[in-house]
């Protein structure tokens, strides 16, 4: 699923780069950045908690496998969920604003109809990552749910997290260094014109 859902976040990024190719908007730029940079931390963190919960030589891929992992790992199973709702593209997670300034910036340029179809697309894609969430709290465990514990992994889990949490509520301003790269984009392209 994540494999699948990258190539939707992908069409995302199109949208920006189709408005930036036929505008030269700064704007449109800033936001492929932004919400590459929030969709890298999604997915970073979303396949830490894949390889976290994967121990060695046994894969759990299926949705089925992550049956009761909320109840009995519930660090690795809120950040997991905080991920899917950022991939989801709810608010107020990092995900949510990526694919606001993104949407936002190509219908002020006239791609409304690319950002119905997207819009619908990431609608769709909603109870996917919702069985996810399903799966974690709402299902019993049929194998024993037992993570091999590695501390790098579970830092990267943590720290993703956090980032997806914390672009996502402070999108504008409370995140030091996000504001000015974007805004050094916008002036990098403007200067370029």
């Amino acid at each position: 699923m994540l494999a699948y859902s990258s190539i939707a976040h992908a069409g995302y990024l199109l949208i920006g780069l189709a408005v930036f190719a036929r505008t030269g908007s700064p704007d449109a730029l800033s936001a492929m950045l932004y919400y590459l940079l929030a969709y890298v931390l999604m997915n970073t963190g979303a396949f830490a908690v894949v390889i976290l919960w994967g121990g060695e030589g046994e894969e759990r891929l299926e949705i089925s496998d992550w049956a009761g992992f909320g109840w009995k790992h519930p660090g690795a199973a809120l950040a997991l969920s905080i991920f899917m709702i950022s991939l989801a593209g709810i608010p107020p997670t990092a995900g949510f604003f990526g694919k606001y300034y993104l949407f936002r910036n190509a219908v002020e340029n006239g791609f409304t109809s690319l950002v119905v179809l997207a819009v619908l697309n990431s609608a769709v894609s909603v109870a996917y990552y919702l069985r996810v969430l399903v799966a974690l709290y709402m299902r019993p465990a049929v194998r024993p749910v037992e993570a091999p514990r590695s501390i790098l992994t579970a830092a990267v889990v943590l720290a993703c997290a956090l980032a997806v949490l914390w672009i996502g509520f402070a999108p504008d301003g409370a995140l030091p260094g996000v504001p000015a790269l974007l805004g050094m984009v916008r002036e990098a392209v403007a200067a370029l014109r």
